[in-house]
C-alpha cells in the first residue's frame, strides 16, 4: 500500500471522528438536586441543565426507564437557548422514593437526534449522553430525630379536652356536696334546736318537743337515718342529763348504764335506754339500716321512760329548779 493511500485513509478516519463523535465531547447533562435528603413517598424536583450543538434536539424515553426505587412523574424542558454553536437547555424532572435508606437514582441515558434540515448538515446518525447517578437518602415520615435541621417536622394534631366530661363531673361532685352539706346543716339545725330550747322547761317537756320536732322534721323520709339516729340518741341523752344531772354526752354506753344504775333509776327505763342506744350505735358505726317497725318501737321506748322518770323528783339534783322552789325539800 501506498504511503499516499495510508495519508488518506488517515484523513479520512480524522474527519469521520470530528462529524459523529467530536459533537458528544460538547455536550453534558447536569442534574443537581437541592438536597439528597427527601421523604419516602413524597415527590421531589430535580433540576436539569443540558448542553449539545444547536444541530442536535434532546429526547428521554421516561417509558423505557426501569428503576423500581422511584417513580418518574414526568420531564418538562423549556425552549433552549442558542449561545454560539452550542444550546443550553434547563428542566425539571419529578421523581418520588419508594424505598427507605440509601438509595441511587440511577444514570439517565439521553438522546440527541439530529435536527432535520440544519445547517450545516450533520450525519443520519444519534448521539447518545449519560447523566451521572444521583445518591439519595430517603427518610421514613414521622421519625423527626433523622430528618436534617433544614426539613420541618409537621405539628401534631390539636386534641381537645373533653369539657363534656369535665361538666358532668362537676355537676355530680356539687351534687354530692349540697346533699352532705344539706343533711349536715339539718344536723346541726336539730342540735342547736336542742340547746336553745330554754332552761325553764322542765326536762320532759323539753325531751318531748324535740321529739315531736325530729319526728316531724321529715329527715326519715328523705333517707336521713343516720341522721335521724345520731339526733334521737342525743334527746334521750340530753334528757337523762337534764333529769338526773349525769354527764351522758360525754359518756359511752356502758358507762352511761353503770351510772344510771348508781341513780337508782328504774329497771325498766334503763332496759329501754338500753335497747334504743344500742340500735343508734349500730346505725351509727355498724351502717345498720332500721326499719320502720324499728324507728316506731325506738321512738315509743324514749316516751315510756320519760313517762315512767317523769312523775318522780329529781332527788339526786339539789340544784334542780323544783328543789329550789320547795326550800330544799322533796316537792310533792
Amino acid at each position: 500500500m501506498s504511503t499516499k493511500s495510508i495519508t488518506f485513509e488517515a484523513f479520512f478516519a480524522f474527519v469521520t471522528f470530528f462529524a459523529f463523535i467530536a459533537p458528544s465531547f460538547a455536550s453534558s447533562i447536569l442534574m443537581q438536586p437541592a438536597t439528597t435528603y427527601i421523604l419516602l413517598g413524597e415527590p421531589i424536583s430535580i433540576p436539569i441543565t443540558a448542553t449539545y450543538p444547536t444541530t442536535y434536539q434532546l429526547s428521554l424515553d421516561t417509558a423505557a426507564i426501569q428503576e423500581a426505587s422511584f417513580y418518574i412523574h414526568q420531564i418538562q424542558f423549556k425552549p433552549p437557548q442558542t449561545k454560539g454553536d452550542q444550546k443550553e437547555q434547563h428542566g425539571v424532572l419529578t421523581v418520588t422514593p419508594f424505598e427507605v435508606g440509601e438509595s441511587t437514582f440511577p444514570s439517565l441515558t439521553w438522546t440527541l437526534i439530529p435536527t432535520p434540515n440544519s445547517q450545516p448538515p450533520t450525519p443520519n446518525s444519534q448521539l447518545l449522553l449519560k447523566s451521572p447517578p444521583i445518591k439519595f437518602q430517603v427518610l421514613a415520615p414521622f421519625l423527626p430525630e433523622e430528618i436534617p435541621s433544614d426539613i420541618r417536622d409537621i405539628k401534631p394534631p390539636f386534641a381537645l379536652f373533653p369539657w363534656s366530661w369535665a361538666i358532668s363531673v362537676a355537676i355530680l361532685f356539687s351534687a354530692i356536696l349540697w346533699y352532705l352539706w344539706r343533711h349536715k346543716y339539718k344536723s346541726k339545725l336539730y342540735s342547736s334546736r336542742l340547746q336553745k330550747m330554754t332552761e325553764q322547761l322542765p326536762a320532759h317537756e323539753q325531751a318531748l318537743k324535740a321529739l315531736e320536732s325530729l319526728i316531724a322534721s321529715g329527715l326519715w323520709e328523705e333517707g336521713g337515718a343516720k341522721i335521724f339516729y345520731n339526733t334521737l340518741a342525743d334527746i334521750l341523752r340530753n334528757y337523762l342529763d337534764r333529769r338526773y344531772e349525769i354527764p351522758s354526752l360525754y359518756l359511752t354506753t356502758s358507762d352511761l348504764f353503770r351510772q344510771m344504775r348508781a341513780a337508782e333509776i328504774e329497771r325498766s327505763a334503763i332496759q329501754w335506754t338500753k335497747q334504743v342506744l344500742e340500735n343508734c350505735d349500730l346505725v351509727k358505726f355498724a351502717k345498720y339500716n332500721p326499719t320502720d317497725a324499728d324507728r316506731e318501737q325506738d321512738i315509743y321506748r324514749i316516751k315510756k321512760i320519760i313517762e315512767t322518770t317523769m312523775s318522780h323528783t329529781n332527788h339526786h339534783s339539789p340544784n334542780h329548779p323544783a328543789y329550789r322552789q320547795a326550800g330544799n325539800h322533796h316537792p310533792i
